[in-house]
């Protein structure tokens, strides 16, 4: 398969293009990457939170995260 010029510089515009746009969103990109998979095991960590609150018949309405692990914590002992 042989290329025409016509292919050849379409392709190199599109790779010119991606070295010059890319560096500039790479981080942007990372950073969402990064706080999106924050939120997951922040997600994750309640989950089991609550699941271990449910266990030992703790209520969990209307309480924060830290009452429930303080509350699980004293369950335990």
């Amino acid at each position: 398969m042989v290329l025409s010029l016509t292919e050849v510089a379409i392709i190199a515009a599109i790779i010119l293009i991606a070295i010059y746009i890319l560096p500039s969103k790479l981080p942007k990109l990372a950073r969402s990457l990064g706080e999106a998979k924050r939120e997951f095991e922040k997600a994750s960590k309640r989950e089991e939170l609550l699941e271990k609150a449910r266990e030992l018949g703790i209520d969990v309405t209307g309480k924060t995260l830290e009452e429930i692990e303080e509350e699980i914590r004293q369950r335990r002992r």
